[in-house]
């Protein structure tokens, strides 16, 4: 399967990488590429836009920031 993973920080990155070493295929985008060129390889791929996740991939994981936290 194909999964896009949008937020590539402390939860998202994790989550990619386990999702790529389970045997999915990940394609990874955050704002920051510096967070997902440290994660590219070993079945996880770099997305160039939002838009690209959205035409490629069967599912997405959402790894965002909600807002205010307490």
């Amino acid at each position: 399967m194909k999964i896009g993973v949008v937020g590539i920080g402390a939860m998202g990155a994790p989550m990619a990488r386990n999702l790529a070493q389970g045997g999915d295929s990940v394609l990874a985008f955050d704002v920051a590429p510096e967070k997902v060129n440290a994660i590219a390889g070993n079945g996880v791929e770099r997305a160039g836009t939002l838009a690209d996740i959205a035409r490629e991939c069967e599912l997405i994981v959402l790894m965002t920031p909600g807002g205010e936290t307490a």
